[in-house]
């Protein structure tokens, strides 16, 4: 059993009572007690604890009795073994805070991964891997901005399938799709990393190019022009051939996108009535 002791109960004055008590006078000069005395006598009762000489830590209650003006003093040294208990209370309690965190911290980044995901989602065409229309719009602000700061040319490409709807009806919505899928993988192979490519809408699409001027953006436009030509999409045993119409114009300042796409899709509709597999100019 741990040690346990009872003081003699000590006067107010910090003075022991018993006369045939045998050791120091006062709290403050008994061993360990000098620095907690204090707050023993100062309130009508404390829990406080100190370090012996032996090295282990004594527990104190105290109590004052008013009748007597006297202070109970009870004293109790940890032994051993709740020093190990006590020793692993705090290892568990720290391990249980350490999970605690680590599980918070998953938790955290599993939120902002789905967070992530599901702007991408929003801002990603689910079939081509464009951006979407709306995003397209922020993208294309920030672009601009950017332009009128440096003083840098800015334009912008549509682009329309010829006969796509032909390609539906012929082969069906499943190659419809492919030819989607294939046509946009050949406008990213003609881009840089800091282009934007969009579907506006079905088979229409838009190509931003920061820092390019309109002779620069035709000859981007009429490179995709000719890598879709010459490209075959075959869908399970039949082989579809493809073409698109280009539209190109370069921003005005002041202009704003849709007054942009409104020049750009005017030079597309232009090529389509020339005949098609062209690139006309805004």
């Amino acid at each position: 059993m741990p040690a346990k002791s009872i003081s003699p109960t000590a006067k107010a004055g910090s003075r022991f009572a018993a006369p045939h008590f045998e050791g120091p006078d006062s709290l403050r000069e008994r061993a360990g007690m000098s620095h907690i005395a204090t707050t023993i006598l100062a309130t009508p009762s404390a829990s406080v604890s100190y370090e012996n000489s032996e090295g282990r830590r004594v527990y104190v209650n105290s109590r004052l009795i008013p009748e007597f003006n006297w202070y109970l003093i009870v004293q109790q040294a940890q032994s051993s073994a709740e020093a190990r208990v006590l020793g692993a209370l705090l290892l568990n309690i720290g391990v249980a805070l350490a999970i605690a965190a680590l599980v918070g911290a998953i938790g955290w980044v599993a939120v902002r991964n789905y967070q992530s995901n599901l702007e991408q989602m929003a801002g990603t065409d689910a079939l081509t891997g464009c951006t979407t229309r709306r995003v397209f719009e922020a993208i294309f602000e920030q672009v601009r901005k950017n332009a009128l700061r440096n003083d840098a040319p800015l334009s912008l490409l549509a682009i329309d399938i010829d006969h796509f709807k032909q390609i539906n009806d012929r082969h069906g919505h499943a190659a419809g799709d492919l030819v989607l899928y294939t046509l946009t993988d050949i406008f990213r192979s003609h881009l840089r990393d800091n282009d934007t490519l969009c579907r506006w809408g079905g088979d229409e699409f838009l190509i931003l190019l920061g820092d390019c001027t309109l002779p620069n953006a035709i000859r981007v436009a009429d490179a995709i022009r000719a890598a879709v030509a010459c490209h075959t999409i075959r869908p399970a045993d039949h082989a579809i051939a493809c073409t698109i119409s280009v539209g190109a114009a370069e921003y005005k300042p002041g202009e704003d996108l849709r007054a942009l796409v409104a020049r750009a899709d005017l030079a597309m509709y232009t090529a389509k009535r020339d005949g098609r597999d062209q690139v006309s100019k805004a």
